[in-house]
C-alpha cells in the first residue's frame, strides 16, 4: 500500500543510511521515502498532482485550482 501524501512531501526522501534507520526502530515511513527506496528508483522533481489525485481517489483534476 502506498503512504498518504501529506504535507512533508516537499522535502524530498532521506538518504537511505537514514530511512534504514528509520526502518529499524519501527518508525512510520513517509511517501517520499516509499517510493524513492521500495521501488529501486531515485524521483526527481515534485509529487505529480495527477497521480496523487488518483492515489488518493479523487476525481480527475481535484486538484486544479484555476
Amino acid at each position: 500500500m502506498w503512504r498518504t501524501p501529506d504535507a512533508h512531501c516537499d522535502r524530498g526522501f532521506r538518504k537511505t543510511e537514514t530511512f534504514l534507520k528509520r526502518m529499524e526502530r519501527g518508525m512510520p515511513m513517509q511517501l517520499n521515502d516509499q517510493v524513492a527506496h521500495l521501488t529501486q528508483g531515485i524521483p526527481e522533481g515534485s509529487l505529480n498532482p495527477k497521480w496523487t489525485e488518483w492515489l488518493m481517489g479523487f476525481p480527475e483534476d481535484w486538484t486544479n485550482v484555476d
